[in-house]
């Protein structure tokens, strides 16, 4: 279900905003819309990626010592 929010942006972020739905020919809400869902996504790999790197070096070294 979406629900609508009201967002308060400088110019200067308006406008790369204005620029890059343009592009994509989207709107300003689904720009915005996008760009979030992108950034939680970047946040969940950010999360696990010191566990991820962790268990990379553990058989890294697995392997080294076989």
């Amino acid at each position: 279900m979406k629900k609508k929010v009201n967002v308060m942006l400088d110019e200067k972020t308006l406008s790369e905003l204005d620029v890059i739905a343009q592009m994509y020919s989207l709107s300003r809400s689904s720009a915005i819309s996008l760009a979030v869902a992108k950034y939680f996504q970047q946040e969940k790999v950010l999360e696990v990626l010191p566990d991820f790197v962790e268990v990379a070096k553990k058989e890294q070294a697995k392997q080294l010592a076989e």
